[in-house]
């Protein structure tokens, strides 16, 4: 037992001396890693960020998969929703005085922004799934190129030959477009005749007469689509889908949208390896900022839905391939 007296002068000290305790060495002192298999409800954070503007991922997208998963492995996780009001200092100072070891992000951050205030070097960070731009985390995320590979795949085993990509672009530029779209050049390159390729519209994803005006002008047998909304745009210009139009989304909610074809991000797997990952960056003391930050892709899943029929037949399909081998 310390004095008072004694207490508050080595407090001011460490106030006139810029001393900040270490968390790490505090989590150690309360035994909370008494071996490397001892996690004993050692707190972590998970910080939702606002999500992306018109963004497929809604806010709590991954949440429960990452609380699941965090508490599996003996962590004792908090969520944090976060908003453009929010004191980063504040929050900062609140999670470093609870010991919180690892921080999972969800949603889109200014690292550089947010962390004026906000000192990564004191937690371990991994970031979820989508973001604008890239930061200097781990992050775990779908896998852009299968993602679209797998569509293409699917809508040419249905017998579709002129597949359209309406892929868009967000209003802030994303890695994720240039991705997608990246993808599609290449995938209709190699594996398209030329009479069978649609140029790839690559307008604002929201401008659905744009992408409406691009369908009627080059006439393709199928869309794959950024979302269901453009789904639903084609549906109110008149297109009978699937008969007419053949539609497949790269964003699908699947509790609302399972009656469309296309792809469903795989949150539960995307999560987990975001724990797992954190778990391991926490257990070798690796915090803040990655040197070489690692990007761990996982594999979108299909959905059949209704948006798609069988057309054709399958020597259209290699007609169509060995066409495109010879140009």
């Amino acid at each position: 037992m310390v004095a008072r007296v004694t207490a508050e002068r080595i407090q001011n000290l460490a106030r006139e001396m810029g001393y900040r305790p270490n968390p790490l060495l505090s989590s150690l002192a309360g035994k909370r890693f008494r071996s490397p298999n001892a996690v004993d409800n050692t707190p972590l954070a998970i910080l939702n960020f606002p999500v992306l503007p018109h963004g497929e991922d809604r806010p709590g997208a991954y949440e429960g998969y990452l609380l699941e998963n965090a508490r599996s492995l003996g962590y004792a996780p908090t969520v944090w929703n976060l908003n453009a009001g929010t004191d980063a200092g504040r929050l900062y100072r609140t999670l470093y005085h609870r010991m919180v070891q690892g921080v999972v992000i969800t949603g889109s951050v200014d690292a550089k922004e947010f962390g004026r205030a906000f000192d990564w070097e004191s937690f371990s960070v991994v970031q979820c799934a989508r973001f604008h731009t890239p930061q200097p985390f781990h992050i775990v995320r779908p896998n852009i190129f299968q993602a679209v590979k797998l569509v293409f795949t699917k809508m040419r085993e249905m017998g579709y030959e002129r597949i359209g990509f309406a892929l868009g672009r967000h209003p802030e530029p994303m890695e994720d477009d240039e991705a997608r779209y990246g993808a599609a050049i290449s995938i209709e390159a190699s594996y398209l005749a030329r009479p069978f390729r649609v140029p790839v519209y690559d307008g604002p994803i929201l401008d659905m007469k744009k992408m409406i005006a691009w369908v009627k002008r080059y006439r393709p047998e199928a869309v794959v689509g950024f979302s269901v909304g453009q789904y639903w745009a084609l549906r109110s210009e008149g297109f009978d889908i699937p008969d007419e139009l053949g539609f497949s989304s790269m964003h699908i909610r699947q509790d609302e949208d399972g009656f469309c074809s296309g792809l469903i991000q795989n949150h539960a797997e995307i999560a987990r390896q975001s724990i797992l990952l954190l778990d391991q960056l926490i257990r070798s003391r690796e915090r803040g900022f990655a040197s070489q930050p690692l990007h761990i892709l996982v594999p979108s899943l299909w959905n059949p839905g209704t948006t798609l029929r069988r057309v054709g037949g399958e020597n259209g399909n290699v007609r169509a391939l060995e066409a495109g081998s010879r140009t």
